[in-house]
């Protein structure tokens, strides 16, 4: 896998959180523990 593909991943990976973390601050922690 290029660093470019896995940056990307990284990134989309981080704003899901981020997103679902401004939604519904109780899924957190069952993000986390995925």
């Amino acid at each position: 896998m290029s660093s470019r593909m896995s940056a990307i991943l990284i990134i989309i990976g981080i704003a899901v959180t981020v997103i679902f973390g401004f939604t519904n601050d109780t899924a957190t922690a069952d993000w986390t523990s995925d």
